[in-house]
């Protein structure tokens, strides 16, 4: 989000982060899946503990390997767009000497 061309990058990323912490309990506590009722789902929230003690332990296991894959995949392209920054600065720089 911090390389998007939008003005107010950083309002946009702290929205959206800020977002994505408050709004998944909040959806979850409207559709009245509990943490006793439905503990995988809050498994991808920022109050998974609250799901951990009445989840399965496969369920934990499933929901920690989706996380690490979803962050791979996210750290994968981020590299991509780095390097692609990366190039196009470099040959600014070198198409100026």
């Amino acid at each position: 989000m911090l390389m998007m061309k939008a003005q107010k990058r950083s309002v946009w990323a702290a929205t959206t982060v800020g977002g994505l912490i408050v709004l998944p309990p909040i959806i979850l506590g409207f559709l009245s899946m509990y943490p006793y009722d439905a503990p995988a789902m809050w498994l991808f929230s920022a109050f998974s503990w609250a799901g951990i003690e009445h989840a399965a332990g496969i369920t934990v296991g499933f929901a920690l390997m989706a996380q690490s894959l979803a962050i791979a995949l996210f750290n994968f392209q981020l590299t991509r767009k780095l390097r692609k920054t990366g190039e196009s600065a470099t040959k600014a720089l070198l198409s100026k000497n």
